[in-house]
């Protein structure tokens, strides 16, 4: 098997060290704004998609924030969600499938990680 090496010299070195002094010119003020704003963003369309009837599950569909903002949690706390979002588990009563809570979360997921790449892009330009 042949030998191989990599090298990074210090001209090289010193513009990854730059790359990440730029890095950390991206606040976490901006970052847990981004995950705020997108996740209001993605319960209200959890709201949106959610089938009507008596109020209940569009109701129960919350979203709350910890540790300043730097952690946000959806969640659907009807008790028949699962069965709205995946169908009944029944085979012999079946019921429709209403995907209205994992749908927005992966769009939601995407924005943000597009938001992400582009507060990177600023930072290191």
């Amino acid at each position: 098997m042949a030998n191989w090496r990599a090298e990074l010299n210090q001209k090289d070195l010193k513009k990854v060290f730059d790359k990440v002094k730029q890095m950390e010119k991206i606040s976490s003020n901006a970052i847990s704004t981004t995950f705020l704003a997108e996740g209001l963003k993605i319960n209200r369309e959890q709201k949106k998609y959610a089938p009507i009837d008596t109020g209940n599950l569009v109701n129960n569909i919350v979203y709350n924030i910890y540790d300043g903002g730097k952690e946000v949690m959806l969640e659907s706390r009807a008790k028949y969600s699962k069965q709205v979002e995946f169908g009944n588990a029944n085979p012999k009563v079946p019921s429709k499938r209403i995907p209205f809570f994992y749908p927005p979360i992966e769009a939601g997921r995407k924005r943000i990680i597009n938001k992400l790449e582009k507060l990177i892009e600023q930072a290191t330009k």
